[in-house]
């Protein structure tokens, strides 16, 4: 079965397949409907987004139940660091570039920093905001400005299945806000 893309005009996307029996939904939940996803969304709004989504689609809703839970494949939690100035914001970066994380090999590809680059279990991704807006055909001026002048750091975390079975966050019921 193919992934069915769903874009929202407020802005992001969303994707989804199902084979009857099982639904699989992909996408950030904190752009659907949101301009960019400067600020995100927590654990608890992120889950009620998907089930919003998937209701409006007519498909059943991801729960925690006698039957079982929705499982998680993957979960990508994203913190946004402002460190001061731009000449703070190269500080932080370059450091990044120096440290080293036990198991997680890194990478580095201009000012972003990867560790466990396309790793099976997780992946680290440093990098600079501003310049990410920059390179976007859409991006809002004065939210680059505002990036590039507060030195915004984004830190994104990627964990896989294989981690959170290990970590015991598989289950849809497993995460939540706390």
């Amino acid at each position: 079965y193919l992934w069915k893309n769903f874009r929202n005009p407020k802005g992001g996307n969303l994707q989804v397949k199902s084979d009857g029996r099982r639904v699989a939904v992909r996408g950030n939940p904190s752009h659907w409907g949101r301009e960019n996803n400067h600020i995100g969304v927590g654990i608890d709004r992120a889950k009620k987004i998907y089930n919003e989504f998937l209701q409006e689609l007519g498909l059943p809703e991801f729960t925690t139940g006698y039957y079982g839970s929705a499982q998680n494949t993957r979960f990508d939690v994203c913190v946004n660091i402002e460190t001061g100035s731009p000449e703070a914001k190269r500080a932080f970066l370059l450091r990044q570039q120096l440290q080293e994380k036990p198991r997680m090999l890194k990478s580095i590809y201009g000012t972003t920093t990867y560790y466990a680059k396309g790793g099976r279990t997780r992946q680290i991704r440093v990098y600079d905001k501003a310049e990410e807006y920059g390179t976007k055909k859409s991006h809002n001026p004065a939210l680059l400005e505002q990036a590039e002048n507060n030195g915004l750091v984004r830190i994104e975390f990627q964990i896989h299945r294989p981690w959170m079975h290990y970590r015991e966050m598989q289950e849809w019921g497993d995460l939540n806000s706390q």
